[in-house]
């Protein structure tokens, strides 16, 4: 596949850990959700060295002069969420009432 200016596209893989901190059934210990902010990439850490230094390894080499920066997302992770779905912007704007009229 090509981008827009017709160059190849480089497809990288993140492997998701194999041991985690956590044990539930449902825990998401994937890499992908991680999130590029100025200077620095916050990428998830799940307490598999091998796993998260290869994550960050792959990301260090995609995002050359960031910062690579590994957080502990376990309880994030745990609850079905991420750090890029915990990084979003919130609306400005008249707070609304559970029933949803302003």
């Amino acid at each position: 596949m090509r981008d827009a200016k017709g160059r190849l596209l480089r497809v990288s893989a993140l492997k998701n850990a194999d041991k985690t901190r956590v044990t539930s059934r449902d825990f998401l210990n994937a890499y992908i959700n991680y999130y590029v902010c100025n200077g620095a990439v916050l990428v998830p850490q799940f307490g598999d060295r091998r796993a998260d230094d290869n994550a960050a390894s792959v990301l260090r080499d995609l995002y050359p002069g960031r910062k690579i920066v590994q957080l502990n997302v376990d309880r994030i992770h745990e609850n079905g969420g991420g750090i890029h779905c915990t990084t979003q912007q919130q609306p400005d704007g008249p707070i609304y009432k559970l029933t949803g009229t302003p």
